[in-house]
């Protein structure tokens, strides 16, 4: 069966017996998901910050050039990370 989870998946190991088994996964393997989640997170509001900022410069007039380089900086390091 495929799921939206495949890496959970993997990690589930069963305990218990028949027919009181319950799913389980290592909590090093859960601990890492999570602290993935959470940079997933922070990036995803830094870049709704850079977006938001692009959009009220170029609302404003047109961007500098060096606006521009700055948000494009910022947004290479994010990626770089």
């Amino acid at each position: 069966m495929t799921t939206d989870t495949p890496r959970t998946d993997s990690a589930t190991e069963l305990y218990g017996e028949r027919p009181f088994m319950i799913s389980a996964v290592p909590v090093e393997f859960a601990e890492r998901l999570e602290r993935e989640l959470a940079a997933s997170h922070t990036e995803n509001v830094c870049l709704k910050e850079l977006v938001q900022e692009f959009y009220e410069w170029s609302r404003r007039d047109y961007p500098t050039e060096s606006e521009v380089r700055e948000i494009m900086d910022r947004y290479y390091a994010l990626q770089n990370k």
